[in-house]
């Protein structure tokens, strides 16, 4: 058996569409591509939507983007295999219905715990927890357990939305100003809990169209991964690069680094490794809901090893303003916190339990 026949052996065993890539060519394809109009031959670069220039600098890690597939965008997953291949894994469109179970659970479990916290920050004032560490602890506890559901529930909440390929809320934005507050109050809670923060901004401010409440979350997600696995003391980087047509977000951090078998289904819903033991792994939503977020900008994903250890993500969205129309004016959005801190909702899982003291949520 050659080496075309293992590669398109190897194809049929996912199950999912997916096409191998040498050359700037498709050279094989499984069925479930096939059927999509992915035929042997096909350049690459005519279907690329997204990720143009990172596809061109991808190296031992995985990227996001999007694929002009049958007159449609489809997201994509893609590694490099190795002996100049690219593995090219599309998304399932079965999925979708178990996000849009998600999503309605989620709306159902959302006003219970609203009732939860609203009588808990009642309830908790009229306590005397200062003087009792034992209560002072349980109360936090109870806050930082309040704070993570939240955050869990609007991943779910979001997951229908992002997923089927929602329309963003697009409006223009100060790029300055809208990644130095993130960075300024998300710095503020990773230095209290233990660790260094470094920011960086462009030079020069630039206006770009955000969906600010999606790209806020975006961000968060890929600080929180940064933390999770980041031993304490050491330094979480955060830097906004404009290069060319587009605006990069890169995170770093120094801790252990893209496993293997993380890699493989770093971008795969529902699915992750190590086994669900190590607590790190969440649910497999914020990944692939970040991943929906770059590509309604108009960008994609890539997460690889970082040049001095431990794992960088970037995010990349178009720096060009979409057509007039299609932008929004700002509007009374739903606040999904219930107007609560916006960083510590979504650092929740990472900082400490002190950080969740009745006194210090004030």
């Amino acid at each position: 058996m050659n080496d075309q026949d293992k590669l398109e052996d190897f194809l049929d065993l996912l199950n999912r569409p997916a096409f191998a890539v040498r050359c700037g060519r498709i050279v094989c394809a499984n069925r479930e591509a096939l059927a999509r109009l992915l035929p042997p031959g096909t350049e690459i670069s005519t279907i690329l939507v997204t990720g143009h220039e990172e596809y061109k600098t991808l190296g031992e890690g995985s990227l996001c983007l999007t694929l002009r597939v049958a007159g449609t965008h489809k997201e994509a997953a893609v590694r490099r295999m190795g002996d100049g291949v690219d593995l090219f894994l599309l998304d399932q469109e079965t999925e979708l219905t178990n996000l849009q179970m998600l999503s309605l659970a989620a709306q159902k479990l959302r006003e219970p715990l609203n009732e939860i916290m609203t009588a808990t920050e009642q309830l908790l004032p009229e306590l005397n927890l200062e003087e009792s560490p034992l209560l002072s602890k349980l109360a936090a506890s109870i806050n930082r357990g309040s704070y993570q559901l939240l955050r869990m529930l609007g991943n779910m909440s979001d997951a229908g939305e992002y997923l089927h390929g929602a329309v963003p809320n697009r409006e223009r934005t100060s790029l300055t100003a809208f990644f130095g507050e993130i960075f300024q109050k998300a710095g503020e809670l990773i230095e209290q809990a233990g660790y260094s923060f470094r920011a960086v901004l462009p030079e020069e401010d630039l206006t770009v169209g955000l969906d600010r409440q999606k790209m806020e979350r975006a961000t968060y997600n890929l600080l929180s991964n940064a933390l999770r696995f980041s031993p304490k003391g050491s330094e979480i980087r955060a830097e906004v690069h404009v290069r060319r047509d587009l605006v990069l977000l890169q995170v770093q951090d120094v801790g252990e680094g893209l496993l293997e078998a993380v890699q493989k289904t770093l971008f795969e819903r529902y699915r992750r490794e190590p086994e669900v033991e190590d607590r790190r792994f969440g649910i497999g939503l914020g990944l692939p809901m970040t991943r929906q977020v770059a590509a309604m900008h108009g960008g994609s994903l890539m997460v690889h090893l970082g040049k001095d250890g431990g794992t960088e993500a970037i995010l990349s969205i178009d720096r060009k303003l979409p057509p007039a129309g299609s932008l929004y004016s700002p509007m009374m959005d739903v606040d999904y916190t219930g107007a609560r801190d916006h960083s510590l909702v979504e650092l929740s899982g990472e900082l400490p339990l002190e950080m969740f003291q009745a006194w210090s949520l004030c």
